[in-house]
């Protein structure tokens, strides 16, 4: 056989092999675990004295440099504005926790950490290309966190009690042990040891100290002189790694209520947690929840400051008992009677405002079968009927909702087939309803690309009779009936790869042999 023969064979085999039918990629078809810890979460949503905007931090993971992006958007209630940024996202430092102040408007304060620690900052707000974060604290230890009314600052820091009010003497004790090195060793003689992945320090707690602002516009500062809300006693607050949801500042500024537990031996077995009132004037703390069984916790104050409600547990040692809402008369020193014992309200509660004070009402954040509702509850109410109004029942919530007006409420959500995402709920006038108005999605344009995932609701029976638990599987839209792993599957597999791929091969290989 020629040459010339020879090589047409050989580009006809070729050409037949370059012909065979390869199966269509679907580019960005699969939304992977790396695509979904790069979405942007949201956290913090607060609206600012006028009702006009929306502030909320947001963190995203670079898949470049393994390292987050911490800044500030801010979104307009009217949905007139997409989302802006407050603050760029910069390695160099992360912004987080928004709080503004009634007596500081045109101006946004937040937490910035960066190589200097981690301190209390505030910018112009609205702000403008040339608007720059100023500094407003400079403790001697780190602040992990702060809520601010009016001119009054509570924060929260790891102290070590032993040191009173003494910064100075708590950050000496955490030099001294740091110059021991890694090759060091602590000794607990009781518990608690270790909460989740946080180890603890014997005798270093979560502590509250409070400030006040001084200035005015592009001078405001914290006065440096601090004091502790925790009476030098072994107290951890916020409790167990919980946030300033768990302080509240009365309106007039006499009082702050705050959740605390005592550090000692039961704490690894006892959730019960204390709601103290701080007399800001005379600088002395008071429990209100002794006679509370279990866990008391997120108190707020109502708008007139005449009532402080709480979530609280009625069992104790049950970490996930379900909570119930309190409301304690200042006046009074006593607790408010419900209209209709909450018993029958089967939904957990999440979180809570207040709505109006009288009557007594409040929006509740319920968590059933993996979902989120809203809800209205009248305290006051005297009949199942009327005590409960669903507002909403598709979402996640997190964060407490944030009345505007009797007619709109801001809310914090994400869910199954949505990532973090802040909405507007208007009520319809006519039928009492609440629509929902998306207000910033910073992740809409990136997830349009996948093609997401269905959930499925799920029960299986548990040990106690009666008493089922439900749960949500996640499927992806392209998925066949057959699992990958099964005898037909295996065989079509084989099958395609003999015919598609290995076959041409070896008629290629005959052809060659052959001539």
């Amino acid at each position: 056989m020629n040459t010339t023969l020879r090589r047409s064979i050989i580009l006809l085999a070729f050409l037949v092999f370059l012909s065979i039918e390869k199966k269509p990629e679907k580019p960005n078809a699969t939304f992977t675990a790396k695509d979904n810890v790069a979405l942007k979460r949201i956290s913090g949503t607060v609206v600012s004295p006028d009702g006009k905007y929306a502030v909320f931090a947001s963190r995203q993971w670079d898949p470049e440099t393994g390292k987050n992006y911490n800044n500030l958007y801010y979104v307009a209630v009217d949905g007139s504005e997409a989302a802006k940024e407050v603050t760029k996202p910069s390695f160099d430092y992360a912004d987080m926790n928004p709080v503004f102040s009634s007596e500081h408007t045109g101006y946004l304060f937040f937490l910035r950490s960066n190589s200097e620690g981690s301190q209390i900052y505030y910018i112009q707000f609205p702000p403008t290309e040339t608007s720059e974060a100023k500094k407003v604290s400079s403790y001697e230890l780190d602040v992990g966190s702060f809520t601010i009314s009016k001119n009054q600052v509570v924060f929260q820091t790891d102290f070590y009690y032993e040191c009173g009010n003494n910064m100075t003497c708590s950050k000496e004790k955490d030099q001294e042990v740091a110059s021991r090195g890694s090759n060091t060793y602590t000794i607990y003689d009781k518990l608690m040891v270790r909460h989740w992945n946080m180890w603890y320090t014997p005798m270093k707690y979560s502590t509250l100290f409070f400030d006040t602002l001084q200035g005015t516009g592009d001078n405001v500062t914290t006065t440096g002189a601090a004091e502790n809300l925790q009476f030098n006693q072994p107290f951890q607050s916020p409790p167990i790694e919980m946030g300033m949801e768990q302080v509240t500042i009365s309106p007039n500024g006499d009082y702050i209520a705050f959740a605390t537990i005592e550090m000692n031996e039961k704490m690894a077995y006892n959730t019960k947690w204390e709601i103290y009132l701080y007399n800001i004037a005379d600088k002395t703390a008071q429990g209100i929840t002794a006679e509370r069984v279990g866990r008391c916790q997120m108190p707020l104050f109502s708008d007139d400051g005449k009532f402080v409600s709480m979530l609280c547990m009625n069992r104790n040692g049950i970490e996930s008992d379900q909570l119930h809402v309190y409301v304690y008369d200042m006046d009074s020193k006593t607790f408010a009677q419900p209209g209709i014992e909450e018993t029958f309200f089967k939904p957990t509660l999440s979180s809570y405002s207040w709505y109006t004070t009288e009557p007594k009402t409040f929006i509740l954040s319920t968590l059933a079968e993996g979902r989120t509702q809203l809800y209205l509850y009248d305290f006051t109410a005297t009949t199942i009927e009327t005590a409960h109004t669903a507002m909403t029942d598709n979402n996640l919530v997190y964060g407490s909702p944030i009345k505007i007006n009797d007619n709109q409420i801001v809310i914090s959500f994400s869910g199954f087939l949505n990532a973090d995402t802040v909405a507007r709920l208007d009520k319809d006038p006519t039928s009492g309803s609440w629509v929902q108005v998306e207000l910033a999605d910073l992740n809409k344009d990136t997830l349009a690309k996948f093609e997401l995932y269905e959930g499925e609701n799920f029960f299986f029976d548990s040990e106690i009779e009666g008493e089922r638990v439900q749960g949500w599987i996640l499927k992806p839209k392209a998925v066949d009936d057959e699992v990958e792993e099964s005898s037909t599957f295996k065989a079509k597999k084989f099958y395609h790869v003999m015919v598609k791929f290995i076959a041409p091969v070896c008629v290629v290989a005959i052809l060659i042999y052959m001539v």
